[in-house]
């Protein structure tokens, strides 16, 4: 007669494929993001705008990859984001961080998905489905109206002046079309390998 529990092996494969499989991916291209952002981007933006010197990047990629995260795995997105978000203080900050920092790392981790779930309540779903395509123009949007969310609660905790908002806000627009882009020629790229 067969269990009718399945084995706990299918338990740990469906935790693993439901969470750790993704939250690694996340983990791994959030820590990328960040360290183009700022090991390769902002030395060569400070050098040309050294104005924006305040860790408001014009380029940061990271905000792709929160809002990449949430159009895929919606509310999960905040459990696999958070740990990236906080390795991401650590890497800039180091472990000395005030409460207020995690609380506006919060606000980026929460942005993408509450414009995602916004929109579906209005009757716009821009979640991925068989068969169904999602300009990235609508992506793009989404990345923008979710870095208003998030420049509000970084404002809150930070108390941002109007350049550096205004630098935040060009920053993750501008990071969100980038992260598209690499994720298009990523996808042709394993096409193409997949073909050969």
């Amino acid at each position: 007669m067969w269990p009718t529990t399945p084995p706990e092996s299918l338990h740990v494969h469906r935790l693993a494929s439901r969470y750790l499989i993704p939250a690694a991916l996340v983990m791994l291209a959030y820590g990328l993001a960040m360290v183009a952002t700022f090991a390769l981007l902002m030395p060569l933006q400070l050098k040309v705008l050294p104005e924006y010197a305040n860790h408001a990047s014009l380029l940061f990629l990271p905000h792709g990859v929160r809002v990449l995260t949430a159009w895929l795995y919606r509310w999960r997105s905040v459990i696999l984001l958070l740990p990236a978000s906080l390795a991401g203080h650590v890497y800039l900050d180091g472990f000395d961080f005030a409460l207020s920092e995690l609380l506006a790392s919060l606000a980026g981790v929460v942005c993408a998905v509450m414009v995602f779930e916004a929109l579906l309540r209005l009757g716009v779903d821009l979640y991925p489905a068989k068969g169904k395509r999602v300009h990235w123009l609508e992506l793009a949007l989404v990345g923008g109206l979710a870095s208003i969310i998030n420049g509000i609660g970084t404002a809150l905790f930070y108390g941002n002046d109007l350049t550096t908002a205004s630098a935040r806000f060009l920053g993750d627009v501008t990071g969100v079309v980038a992260s598209l882009f690499l994720l298009v020629v990523f996808v042709r790229f394993a096409e193409r390998l997949a073909r050969a």
